[in-house]
């Protein structure tokens, strides 16, 4: 990129495309734009300015100026072609516009307002467009100078921004659904463009680059009457363009950082037909607020799972104070009962991506949570981090790392010892009024004791209050009495609910399995035999994540015969029926982890075996034929991106155990992960193989992890691979294998192993997190765990698990400068750590700390090697404590 800025960051100019469409002329009766060429020319020239973005004209811009339909939608379907990560596809229209249902309609030249769906431009078509000729997570910046604008989000596929794949589209538009946009006559440009062009000039007090929701709000405050209109996505926060007026602060990025620190917002959209919490909310902010001058600080929203934690966060993140007390952005991420190991690190290198560019290839979640908190402690604003769904204190651990202006919040449903000291949110059912306005959503005419009686028999839990809404629906809209419909749902409920509904005290986790039964019954009864066996079929995918149609289609169409549009039908109607919500990331679908439970129990061991087997038979039909007999998973298409991350679950699901045995130490299968998705996924492979190659493979990529960052040309990868496993008596078989399917290509291969393998003695690298350096080192008596201090200003001391390489403990002296002395008693009971004036006594079995401060500097510590007592030289005279530790 020749013409990159150095120190900006933005989308890749030599990687994005932008369409400029101007239509001011028109062969049916609309009246003419004409503003629209000049603002086609004027964008167009603002794009290619090296200090703006840099998109090459005429190569990288495409400007049609009066195009007819089929113009435009071949010029998108050509510059979907070009983008790829971390660039961005730019759709510009200007002209006249028309609603037709849920469609808006671009007016091309060639339109007829008598048919606009078929002779204009929708902007589904715009999307299909995309879709068809783009790559998956092509991220998409849609700005519409038209008048009803604000009618184009009914049909965005509204996904997301994860990790470094840009994924979704983000709408900006001149009018909301029902009002005009305005080109005052006589005037160079209409005026929304005009305005934009403006804010092209750069907005104060924003980041280095501008992304989508920075150029609305600064749009918003140029057009105060007649505001613009956006569709919130996490799309939004995609950097875009150079901040002309960008005024950088002083501060100093971390080492091995990639680049100052950037401005995330990774919230997900708040759900569609969410009824407010008010009072939870409120206390939510307090407690954030209340804590904005602490030091690494938690706040742990905490309830029974279905109790609406995440969407209450959901809720409060979009909150504009949540904006005002943390100008650095907001970081997101889930969890989920299952997420351990190298699958946890890559959840905290996803975050760490989103604040520097740069992807970390850790696999340890300590050493990831290091890299996290140095990342953060770099952000020159305070910044909140959402970690949703914690189970496990090893799950919390790592990202309670460094980061002091970052604030933590934790939803859970388990009282964590590492959250003791949390500011905690409780959440429970919903009260009365909540709960009726979620029963009685889009329903009129239901009798105050029935809205009771269902109020009752849901326990006002929210998850299944929405479900039991739905199914009432459902059954009214069978031309059947709103109330004689609630009544049925309520006898069923009855009948199969738990008797303990009114009696809090003697509720159990028994009844409120049974709760779930009884409302997930009675909805799935309204549904077709065939629909409720396929949704049964979803216990079998992954925890916590999107289940996209591409997946859902392969299995659905093996177990149930159902074809891409009647996949996505279905999908639609589960969502509307609550069975599930939309997917946050992609065109699918997402379940509730209570609601995965009950299918996963509902259906037995061996149905998800059979199901399981169904999704990968029919996944198998997409892989070209293996000479040798076997499956080659490596050439599975790059659009089947949950596959990719999930396949070895499957496998196991499947029963197919020596396939995956086979599979995850193939060479081939490595390199497509480390390709694709970095070494970390291909090390939580070889987690869950027992074949004798795992463990010395797994062990070799964390040695190499930092070499198999990304590359191009992407093939590279399988050379540095190939070299440096070069060498390991145990692997060569595979590596000479490997390499004979490394042709048709240049490259490079070793002549000899190379000379800097590490040491086959060594057990363990641990990142410590000390930012210069490890100063002071030593063991416990008994080697089970190890003391560290640092160099520099470095005021921490660190406790290492020899065993596991884990921080144990982290004590922040408090010594204005750094450890001068670290002493540890000879039988391990205390250690001392000394400042200038003062000295912490640290005991590792009960992990208190005891601070005590002496007139004058502290000149030296002995300490006693028969008591337990501590000897202290200093400026003032000689100073003797006992070391009392009842």
């Amino acid at each position: 990129m020749s013409d990159h800025v150095p120190g900006v960051e933005r989308a890749d100019p030599s990687l994005s495309a932008a369409v400029l469409i101007g239509v001011g002329q028109y062969r049916s009766d609309f009246p003419p734009v004409p503003q629209a060429e000049t603002c086609v020319r004027r964008l167009a020239e603002e794009f290619a300015a090296p200090d703006l973005w840099g998109l090459r004209r005429h190569v990288g811009s495409i400007e049609l100026v009066n195009p007819d339909r089929a113009t435009v939608l071949e010029a998108v379907g050509r510059a979907a072609q070009v983008v790829r990560s971390p660039g961005i596809l730019v759709i510009y229209f200007v002209g006249h516009a028309e609603r037709f249902g849920d469609q808006l309609c671009l007016a091309t030249a060639d339109g007829d307002r008598s048919r606009p769906d078929k002779t204009m431009v929708t902007v589904a078509d715009l999307a299909d467009e995309v879709s068809r000729n783009g790559r998956p997570g092509t991220a998409t910046m849609l700005l519409l100078d038209c008048c009803y604008a604000g009618h184009a989000a009914r049909s965005l596929p509204a996904t997301a921004v994860r990790a470094a794949e840009s994924a979704g589209w983000y709408l900006i538009g001149a009018a909301d659904r029902h009002s005009p946009a305005d080109a005052a006559p006589g005037d160079e440009t209409t005026r929304f463009t005009g305005a934009l062009l403006e804010v092209l000039q750069g907005v104060p007090g924003k980041g280095r680059s501008l992304c989508g929701r920075d150029i609305f709000t600064a749009l918003t405050e140029k057009l105060p009457d007649n505001p613009p209109v956006h569709c919130e996505t996490s799309a939004g926060s995609h950097p875009w363009m150079v901040n002309r007026r960008y005024d950088p602060p002083v501060a100093a990025a971390p080492s091995g950082s990639g680049g100052p620190p950037r401005r995330p917002r990774m919230v997900p959209p708040i759900p569609p037909g969410l009824v407010d919490r008010p009072d939870l909310r409120r206390a939510l902010i307090k407690s954030l607020r209340d804590s904005a001058e602490k030091s690494v600080v938690v706040n742990a929203v905490w309830g029974a799972g279905g109790f609406g934690k995440t969407t209450l966060v959901i809720q409060t993140c979009h909150d504009p104070a949540i904006d005002e007390l943390f100008p650095g952005g907001v970081l997101w991420t889930e969890l989920g009962q299952d997420i351990e190991g190298a699958d946890l690190a890559s959840k905290i290198n996803d975050l760490t991506e989103q604040l520097t560019g740069t992807r970390p290839t850790l696999s340890g979640p300590q050493e990831a949570g290091f890299r996290l908190g140095e990342a953060l402690d770099a952000c020159p604003q305070p910044i909140l981090l959402v970690v949703d769904d914690v189970w496990r204190d090893e799950q919390i651990q790592p990202f309670l790392l460094g980061g002091q202006r970052c604030r933590r919040l934790v939803t859970t449903r388990v009282k964590l010892p590492s959250l003791a000291a949390a500011t905690p949110v409780p959440i429970d059912r919903m009260s009365d009024d909540e709960a009726e306005a979620v029963i009685t959503r889009d329903l009129s005419g239901l009798p105050d004791d029935l809205i009771a009686r269902l109020l009752r028999l849901t326990g006002r839990w929210p998850l299944l209050l929405n479900i039991t809404n739905r199914t009432i629906a459902r059954l009214a809209a069978a031309r059947r009495p709103v109330a004689d419909a609630a009544r049925i749902v309520a006898d069923r409920l009855g009948q199969a609910g738990p008797a303990a509904l009114d009696d809090p005290v003697t509720f159990t986790s028994q009844h409120r399995t049974q709760l779930v039964a009884a409302c997930l019954n009675a909805s799935l009864d309204e549904l077709p035999a065939f629909a409720r066996d396929r949704y049964l079929e979803l216990g079998i995918f992954a925890e916590d994540t999107d289940i996209p149609y591409t997946a859902l289609a392969l299995l659905w169409g093996e177990s149930g015969g159902l074809d891409r549009f009647q996949t996505e039908q279905l999908g639609l109607a589960l969502i509307d029926a609550s069975l599930a919500t939309p997917a946050r990331h992609q065109p699918g679908l997402r379940l509730h982890d209570v609601l995965r439970s009950y299918l996963r129990e509902a259906v037995g061991p061996d149905r998800r075996t059979r199901v399981n087997a169904h999704l990968i038979t029919a996944a198998s039909r997409l892989l070209p034929e293996d000479n040798n007999g076997g499956r080659p998973w490596w050439t599975l298409p790059p659009e089947q991106d949950y596959l990719w991350h999930h396949l070895v679950d499957h496998l196991i699901g499947a029963g197919l155990h020596a396939e995956v045995d086979t599979l995850v130490v193939d060479l081939r299968w490595i390199a497509a992960r480390v390709r694709r998705s970095g070494p970390v996924r291909a090390e939580a492979d070889l987690a869950r193989s027992r074949h004798p190659d795992a463990a010395v493979l797994s062990q070799a990529i964390r040695h190499n992890a930092h070499l198999l960052a990304p590359v191009k040309p992407d093939q590279a990868i399988d050379d540095i691979l190939a070299s440096r496993l070069d060498g390991n008596p145990q692997l060569q078989p595979r590596v000479a294998a490997f390499t004979r399917t490394l042709t048709h290509r240049p490259r490079l291969a070793n002549r000899w192993p190379p000379p800097d393998q590490p040491d086959p003695a060594l057990r363990r690298a641990i990142h410590t997190g000390h930012p210069y350096g490890i100063d002071r080192l030593y063991i416990a008596p008994d080697g089970t765990w190890l003391a560290t201090t640092g160099n520099g200003r470095d005021a921490t001391v660190r406790i290492w698990d020899t065993t596991t390489g884990t921080q144990r403990h982290h004590i922040d002296t408090g010594h204005p400068h750094d450890v001068d002395q670290l002493d540890l008693a000879q039988n391990g009971t205390f250690l001392v750590a000394v400042g200038d004036t003062s000295m912490v006594v640290w005991t590792p079995e009960a992990q208190d700390v005891a601070v005590l401060r002496v007139d004058g500097a502290i000149g030296h510590v002995v300490l006693s090697t028969v008591e337990n007592a501590v000897f202290v030289g200093g400026t003032r005279g000689l100073y003797g404590f006992d070391v009392l530790l009842d």
